[in-house]
């Protein structure tokens, strides 16, 4: 696993890493494995208080919160007060193309898509189904010269599927 210029110390591995995880060993590949398990509840809309709950502990666990604070808000208390605009913004921090097209390994990435590959192997088909077809795209587009990468983002799915629900609850109920 990489070394890190943080503290050996920690009240989780997240919290002591800031270089990146190398996905061939061992040890990098349980990393990999532990932040993109399933949560144990299903994801669905109904139960989606929780469901935040929960990714927020994984988000503390493995050490996601840094990309989950953008512009001093945190997504999981505060995702009203964050726009679309704001989350591509936050994205363009750690999504970086290098010169040659290549995508720059950082850590902040590799935590976008393990949060995105965990919502998405926890969540509903309904639940993934609103957030498809929300009209609100869920990837954001990295551009340098003539290079162009599309990437999803964790946080942004994250904010695309609680507005969506919450817009969906909230219409749900005044229709009743």
């Amino acid at each position: 696993m990489a070394s890190t210029s943080k503290s050996n110390y920690g009240l989780t591995p997240g919290e002591v890493m800031d270089t990146p995880i190398d996905y061939t060993t061992s040890i990098g590949w349980k990393q990999w494995e532990g932040a993109i398990r399933k949560l144990s509840n299903d994801g669905s809309l109904d139960k989606m208080q929780m469901f935040i709950k929960k990714l927020k502990y994984r988000a503390s666990a493995t050490g996601w919160l840094s990309i989950c604070e953008i512009n001093g808000k945190c997504i999981f208390n505060e995702y009203g007060k964050i726009s679309i605009e704001e989350c591509t913004d936050n994205a363009k921090k750690y999504y970086v193309l290098e010169s040659c097209g290549k995508m720059k390994e950082t850590r902040d990435a590799q935590m976008s898509q393990q949060m995105i590959a965990c919502i998405r192997n926890s969540i509903s088909d309904e639940c993934a189904l609103k957030v498809e077809n929300s009209g609100t795209e869920t990837a954001i587009t990295i551009k340098r010269g003539t290079h162009e990468k599309t990437i999803e983002d964790g946080p942004m799915f994250l904010k695309i599927m609680i507005s969506r629900i919450t817009i969906d609850s909230r219409s749900t109920a005044a229709t009743r």
